[in-house]
């Protein structure tokens, strides 16, 4: 197969980086003339995760100073996601020329979950077309008992109520989760699949891991800032020693819809960021046995190993 008949011919002087081939799983294959085997979007997304943790990781090591500024300039000229348009907005597609499917997992919404390319600080453009992207998902109950969850918690929009009518549906006698089909008229079918029958083939260790899309409902660091319960509903809520990214321990309390306390331990030393809980309102931060109101969005203080901060909404 040669290059021009490999690649849609547009793309062969755009001067820009593409990945063939790839393959959105268990949905297209290979084709001989790879029509749906270019840009896709979960490797463009895990490409820049990889390319972007070893640039950091030249920084923090000083090392490898031409590697960083090679890795640099393929992200700059990396193809863009591929792109629809559906119901007239533009949205995520799962490769270039990608059709509408329904999915096993919400291939699309890779920048999200697990390319960690688009957060909650990212820009408003980008967070829009990730929302309308995942508005026009549809899961077949292939895989996605966590990773439909975890998209939501990393877009602030998790359905805690949806959580737990799907954990119930899939809930074994053990105790574990199975994967039940929830949709037909992709892989499976209304009158010829069991709606079950995954259940039959032992322990889907994927699931192993509800507890992800919980944790990051109460607290996010994806970015290396902190959000305390970014993603979660009025209901009630405690965490202790939540682990964010630079060795924080973060601990908080939400009650009645207030975030009572936010207190951050620091493992190791280093910038602490956290997005201010009570957005609008000054907040006092106790360090040292000393007192002090601030107000803005992000709170930024540089911490000792084992410093503690405490953070609590102002009275004033």
């Amino acid at each position: 197969i040669t290059r021009k008949n490999a690649m849609n011919p547009a793309l062969l002087n755009d001067k820009k980086y593409h990945i063939y081939p790839t393959v959105a799983a268990e949905l297209y294959n290979i084709t001989l003339d790879f029509k749906y085997n270019v840009d896709g979007i979960g490797d463009l997304a895990l490409v820049r995760f990889l390319f972007e943790a070893v640039i950091k990781s030249t920084e923090i090591l000083k090392t490898d100073n031409g590697l960083k500024l090679q890795l640099i300039r393929t992200l700059e000229n990396l193809a863009e996601y591929p792109t629809r348009v559906e119901d007239e907005v533009k949205v995520w597609a799962d490769v270039l020329d990608g059709k509408k499917l329904i999915y096993n997992i919400p291939w699309n919404m890779m920048p999200v979950f697990p390319g960690e390319q688009v957060t909650l600080n990212s820009s408003p453009k980008d967070l829009k077309i990730a929302n309308d992207s995942y508005n026009t998902v549809i899961t077949e109950g292939g895989n996605d008992l966590v990773f439909n969850p975890m998209v939501e918690a990393r877009l602030g929009r998790l359905d805690l109520a949806k959580l737990k009518r799907n954990i119930k549906y899939n809930l074994m006698p053990n105790g574990s989760c199975t994967d039940k089909v929830s949709v037909s008229g992709g892989r499976y079918s209304d009158y010829k699949t069991d709606f079950n029958f995954m259940a039959r083939m032992g322990v889907w260790v994927e699931n192993f891991a509800l507890t992800a899309p919980i944790n990051e409902g109460l607290m996010q660091s994806v970015d290396g800032i902190i959000r305390v319960f970014p993603s979660w509903d009025s209901t009630d809520a405690k965490f202790e020693n939540l682990r964010a990214v630079g060795a924080f321990l973060v601990s908080s309390e939400k009650k009645d819809g207030e975030i009572i306390n936010v207190t951050v331990l620091s493992e190791k030393g280093g910038l602490c960021r956290v997005i201010n809980p009570w957005p609008g309102r000054t907040f006092e931060i106790i360090r040292d046995r000393k007192r002090s109101t601030k107000k803005g969005n992000l709170i930024e203080l540089e911490l000792r190993p084992r410093d503690i901060i405490k953070l609590s909404p102002s009275s004033r």
